[in-house]
């Protein structure tokens, strides 16, 4: 009898009544929608970011590929304010963002993508690009806002079957203070600014310099002859002069300047240049000058005085140029190149430095 008895109890132990079933069906059904939403959140979520950091590429591309158009225009024409629309839509949709192909004449713009002209402080002048405005008085650079939709997958169990990306980025153009690469011939101008001294699209003999015994050759790294110059004329020598600058550290510049504190590490605005004297008209100099040189844009160091003679005459550098060498005659002692606007990699300079139509562009958010 007491093993009946326990086996009765034992029964009524384990049996549950169908309202408890109930509960726990809506238990596991509760715990199993929790897990799909965290599923959902971290799969989705991790697509959303990828997303974003694609829509952030893609602004961060147009923004410069707008800039660097509005960088080197002549004119803030309608037709002007277009090219730099087409070029943000072109760099943006190639990055991910949808939506149709730029279109040329700027009749109709991608309904994703959001594009605007800014200043120097990255505030926002103007209306938004493409609609015909032309290029506003004070822009210097463009802010692009992307944006693009995508599916979701676990997400979509809870009627979230579509996510949304977006992302901005602004850049602006100024001076460049610093180049990246850099031609060794100094070219001088001595006025406030340098459409006083060049035009641009016009041709001028820019192998000038003006010290004793000097036509404007450069000794980035302070060494003075022909295999030197032939090294700095090759841009795919494997250990660029310009990469061991040497401040020639002038004792007694002209006035109005003094030695510049701290010496410079590198070849940039108001820095001291050292010159090489003679013509220099050797076979290596005169092959690199017809591979790396002639009839192709090249970047050149301005300079307004010089002080010294010989091996010691140094350049003071005030601006940077891009000219197009068309050609040269070394035992005559020129060198010819076309003035141009460019852009170029280099450190920005937004206020003090000569505007020399040479420019950089960089990312201000």
């Amino acid at each position: 009898m007491p093993t009946q008895i326990r086996i009765l109890r034992h029964l009524r132990a384990n049996h549950r009544s169908p309202e408890e079933h109930g509960q726990a069906v809506v238990i596991v059904a509760l715990s199993i929608i929790g897990l799909l939403a965290m599923a959902g959140l971290v799969f989705d979520g991790g697509n959303a970011y990828v997303q974003r950091r694609r829509m952030q590429n893609a602004a961060d591309g147009a923004s410069l590929a707008g800039t660097n158009i509005l960088a080197v225009v002549t004119n803030s024409s309608a037709v002007t304010e277009c090219a730099i629309r087409v070029a943000v839509e072109r760099y943006a949709k190639s990055n991910g963002v949808p939506g149709p192909n730029p279109d040329p004449s700027c009749n109709s713009l991608n309904s994703n993508i959001k594009a605007y002209f800014v200043n120097s402080s990255g505030t926002q002048v103007g209306v938004e690009i493409g609609l015909n405005s032309g290029v506003p008085s004070g822009a210097r650079g463009v802010r692009v806002v992307p944006q693009t939709t995508f599916s979701t997958f676990f997400l979509g169990i809870l009627n979230q079957t579509l996510g949304a990306a977006n992302a901005q980025a602004a850049a602006i153009y100024g001076a460049v203070k610093s180049p990246s690469a850099l031609g060794p011939i100094a070219v001088q101008c001595d006025k406030p600014s340098l459409d006083q001294c060049f035009t641009f699209g016009q041709t001028y003999d820019i192998f000038d310099g003006l010290g004793p015994g000097n036509k404007g050759w450069l000794g980035f790294n302070g060494v003075n002859n022909a295999p030197n110059i032939e090294k700095e004329l090759d841009p795919n020598y494997p250990d660029p002069p310009l990469d061991h600058y040497v401040d020639p550290d002038p004792a007694n510049p002209p006035a109005p300047y003094t030695h510049y504190e701290p010496p410079c590490s590198e070849v940039a605005v108001g820095c001291w240049v050292q010159g090489e004297p003679g013509g220099k008209n050797s076979n290596g100099i005169r092959n690199n000058l017809n591979l790396y040189w002639v009839n192709q844009e090249r970047v050149f160091p301005i300079y307004d005085v010089q002080q010294g003679s010989g091996s010691h005459n140094d350049y003071h550098i005030v601006g940077f140029a891009v000219f197009i060498i068309r050609s040269y005659d070394l035992p005559h002692g020129r060198i010819t190149g076309e003035f141009v606007r460019a852009v170029t990699s280099g450190e920005i300079c937004l206020s003090g430095c000569m505007d020399t139509g040479l420019r950089t562009t960089v990312l201000t958010q």
